[in-house]
Formats: structure tokens, C-alpha cells, sequence
């Protein structure tokens, strides 16, 4: 039995490192902290 993948309809969005950069700067207090840990992170 043979399994086909099928195509998503969606795209990855995929963001620079320096427009995460500018939106960390515009976050404030534990929203900034938990965003940096996440991204520190790779999630």
C-alpha cells in the first residue's frame, strides 16, 4: 500500500532575523522575555 503526501495550501512564512529583531524592540516586560526565549529556542 502505497501512502500519497498531498500538497498543502498553505506556505511556510518565513521572517528575517533583523524584522524578529525590530519586533522584539517593540515588545515590552514579560511579552518581550517570552518572546526572546522562544525564539532563543527555536520555536
Amino acid at each position: 500500500m502505497q501512502f500519497v503526501q498531498k500538497k498543502s495550501k498553505y506556505l511556510l512564512t518565513v521572517i528575517t532575523k533583523n524584522e524578529v529583531l525590530l519586533i522584539i524592540q517593540k515588545l515590552y516586560g514579560v511579552h518581550q522575555f517570552l518572546v526572546r526565549l522562544f525564539y532563543g529556542t527555536g520555536l
